[in-house]
């Protein structure tokens, strides 16, 4: 917590002085479905123009970078009462568009089981079942009892499906997902990097912008999902997903009856009048621009800015990455 303002002979903040204190998110239950297709053996940080040989063989993979960024978001994710899963295809050990029924972590796990499946997953290969992925999430999810605490499901891909499926047969199954209460986010990372693919890019483009707004949490612009092109890029796409996945809602502290709320920031910078509420007694919400400016993953904390005695209980930021 910073103090600003004066404050007492005793070195602590007076009652009229302007105090600040992180807020954690309200958690969610996050199902990632990850391709983990052939194609995700290439190199993550492929910009268009690039050639093949240009790539650094040394260089992290796709798959690398998703796993990665899950084996760190894992244990910062749990300290904040959030779930994560995983549902990969195709399944590590099976065939070129086989997916299990069951994810390969289901909600619950420790953070170490969950980086243990990670190393334990093996190289990529295979096609691209991502509608058998998703139609095995979804009822998965369907045999989970109800619950206060959202879920969300987060698709990661290099490729559009295939495997005897298309992108509407996907749209459809998202559709389902977000008519029981389950949103999807949809990660892109782009696979073609050279103008002679347009065709396939296009493609590409135009089935994951259709799964995204099928998902209910599409992106602004032309690209309706996140558009990954480097693992830090990756990083800040989760990092914004985790933070806005529970609607953009943050938890108060617990205050002191003289304590006002006056104001909330993203890291340094104001968030407008008019872009954040409370959210009852327990809770503030970022509205409008400042979600979506959370969502990008660029920013590290939510702080609240009160007049008044500190907080009963000062707050401790745990970063997600």
């Amino acid at each position: 917590m910073n103090t600003v303002g004066p404050t007492s002979d005793e070195g602590g903040p007076q009652c009229e002085d302007i105090v600040s204190a992180d807020l954690p998110p309200s958690p969610a239950e996050l199902m990632m479905v990850a391709d983990r297709s052939g194609s995700m053996a290439g190199p993550v940080n492929i910009r268009l123009g690039d050639r093949p040989q240009d790539f650094d063989p040394n260089g992290k993979t796709r798959w690398d970078a998703v796993k990665d960024s899950l084996s760190t978001l894992a244990p910062n994710l749990n300290k904040l009462g959030f779930e994560l899963g995983l549902t990969s295809f195709p399944t590590p050990g099976r065939g070129n568009c086989d997916v299990d029924a069951e994810p390969q972590i289901d909600f619950g796990a420790s953070p170490d089981d969950i980086v243990r499946t990670l190393e334990m997953s093996g190289a990529p290969t295979g096609r691209t079942p991502m509608f058998q992925a998703i139609t095995a999430a979804l009822t998965y999810l369907n045999t989970l009892p109800e619950s206060d605490i959202p879920r969300m499901l987060v698709l990661a891909t290099d490729g559009a499906p295939n495997c005897g499926h298309g992108a509407d047969e996907v749209v459809a199954t998202v559709r389902r997902l977000q008519v029981s209460g389950v949103d999807t986010v949809v990660i892109g990372m782009p696979l073609f990097a050279t103008n002679q693919a347009s065709g396939a890019s296009a493609l590409f483009e135009t089935s994951l912008n259709k799964i995204a707004v099928a998902g209910g949490r599409p992106r602004p612009g032309d690209l309706r999902y996140y558009d990954v092109k480097s693992v830090e890029e990756l990083e800040h796409a989760l990092r914004g997903i985790a933070l806005t996945a529970a609607g953009c809602r943050f938890a108060l502290p617990e205050l002191r009856e003289s304590a006002e709320l006056v104001g909330v920031l993203l890291d340094d910078q104001e968030v407008p009048e008019g872009q954040w509420e409370r959210d009852g007694d327990t809770h503030v919400k970022l509205t409008g621009q400042a979600c979506e400016d959370l969502s990008t993953g660029k920013f590290l904390a939510v702080r609240a800015e009160f007049r008044g005695c500190e907080p009963e209980k000062p707050t401790e930021a745990v970063e997600l990455l």
